[in-house]
């Protein structure tokens, strides 16, 4: 049996899965994609929640969970700055 290579330094899954690395696959659990924004003083935090699940949508975030058979998949978008923090949910 080949050894699998670990993906250290390596962010792309799909490149992941498709050449011969190791991971964990933890799609029964996962139910859950969370994208975190840093919001700069003085701007939005409500429009960076509304561009982090935007940012989940475009970037098909959860389409290997769908593949995988999962039907409710909650996502957050949250923004910080300094001590305050916002959460924006959608399903």
């Amino acid at each position: 049996m080949a050894q699998l290579k670990l993906p250290i330094g390596i962010e792309n899954f799909k490149k992941i899965r498709t050449e011969g690395y190791y991971y964990v696959d933890k799609t029964d659990v996962i139910r859950q994609v969370i994208e975190v924004k840093y919001t700069e003083e003085g701007k939005s935090m409500e429009s960076d929640c509304k561009a982090a699940l935007k940012q989940i949508d475009e970037k098909n975030y959860t389409e290997t969970l769908y593949q995988a058979g999962v039907k409710r998949i909650l996502k957050y978008g949250i923004a910080c700055q300094i001590k305050d923090c916002k959460v924006m949910l959608e399903e």
